[in-house]
């Protein structure tokens, strides 16, 4: 059974109750305040250490990230090394090359007889020859008794001799032609019963085929850098040129003279021998023919001899004229040699057509 309090008894009740709720309160807030305040306290350095040890993982994942990283993907500078560099263009062989070697050999092989056709020629060689050149590029005017004009030329060889610099060899035909007079019988007008002798003017026509080489230099522009020469071809046939530095003149007269005197033998058999009998004065296996008759040795101009890179051996740089058998027209060329001294003679170990 319920008891039943006074007022004064539930008054003091609530009282009671009352302090025992602020009591609890008081003592929730007092335990929340001493938590907050050791929470609060932070040993001296304690914030310095906590932030170098944030630094030190980021840059340890850094350091781990890029190793993995070249350990997937070679460096930049090991991909380059290993590519190829692409090798630049000689410009002495590109199309307008060609273009412009055929057109100097059309210009080379048109001519005429008498000074008005040759300072024309002369003209219009001017625009290919390089200063210090020849003004015909090699041909003797004087010696000149057949016009000529260019009927075709085909590339058959070129040949990179280095930066910007190649031959280019044509198979070029041409028409030569003169006037001639010739003595015929003709009816007479007195007495048609009778002939009679009369000389006539009738034109001599003949054609003409070689190799010929053209020097194509690149510098800025295209220009012919020394004289054109002839050679022969079998077809497919290469000729190495490799150019000599640091040359010294051979001191003894002797040993010069000799070279000089076998350089007429050489040249003469080289114009007009087979291969076979060649062979006895010419050991360059990349040489499989002279110029088999398609032209005649004059002489040699001049030469120069150097010693060359072994004992007895030298390198004779050599201009030689040949002549042109149908049309005698006379062509100064440029030859380098290498010749070694065997014994009591000499053979040719490299033929080099030109520097």
């Amino acid at each position: 059974m319920k008891v039943k309090l006074s007022k004064e008894e539930k008054k003091a009740l609530r009282n009671q109750k009352m302090a025992a709720f602020k009591h609890r309160i008081s003592n929730l807030r007092a335990k929340d305040t001493k938590e907050k305040t050791k929470k609060a306290y932070r040993p001296p350095g304690y914030t310095a250490r906590k932030a170098g040890a944030v630094v030190f993982w980021i840059l340890f994942g850094l350091m781990l990230f890029v190793v993995g990283v070249n350990m997937v993907q070679p460096s930049s500078s090991t991909s380059q090394a290993a590519m190829p560099t692409e090798k630049e263009e000689n410009d002495s062989v590109k199309p307008e090359a060609l273009q412009f070697a055929e057109n100097f050999v059309k210009e080379y092989f048109t001519w005429g007889i008498g000074d008005d056709a040759n300072n024309g020629r002369q003209e219009r060689l001017s625009a290919y020859l390089a200063k210090g050149i020849d003004e015909q590029a090699g041909l003797d005017v004087d010696s000149l008794e057949y016009s000529s004009k260019l009927l075709d030329s085909e590339v058959r060889k070129v040949e990179e001799l280095g930066e910007n610099k190649a031959y280019i060899t044509f198979l070029v035909k041409q028409e030569l032609s003169k006037t001639v007079e010739k003595e015929v019988e003709v009816p007479d007008p007195k007495d048609k019963k009778k002939k009679i002798k009369k000389k006539e003017k009738e034109t001599e026509t003949k054609q003409s085929q070689k190799y010929f080489v053209v020097p194509v230099g690149f510098e800025g522009n295209y220009g012919i850098y020394e004289l054109p020469k002839f050679t022969f071809l079998n077809e497919g046939t290469q000729l190495e040129v490799k150019s000599e530095t640091d040359l010294k003149p051979v001191s003894d007269n002797g040993v010069e003279q000799s070279v000089k005197d076998f350089l007429n033998t050489f040249f003469g058999s080289y114009a007009v021998d087979p291969i076979e009998k060649l062979s006895y004065v010419l050991e360059d296996p990349s040489v499989n023919s002279g110029l088999n008759g398609s032209l005649e040795f004059v002489e040699v101009k001049d030469s120069k001899v150097y010693l060359g890179k072994k004992d007895g051996q030298y390198q004779v740089n050599a201009n030689v004229i040949f002549k042109d058998p149908e049309s005698q027209s006379q062509f100064t060329t440029e030859y380098t040699l290498l010749v070694e001294q065997q014994g009591s003679r000499f053979t040719v170990m490299k033929l080099n057509e030109g520097n």
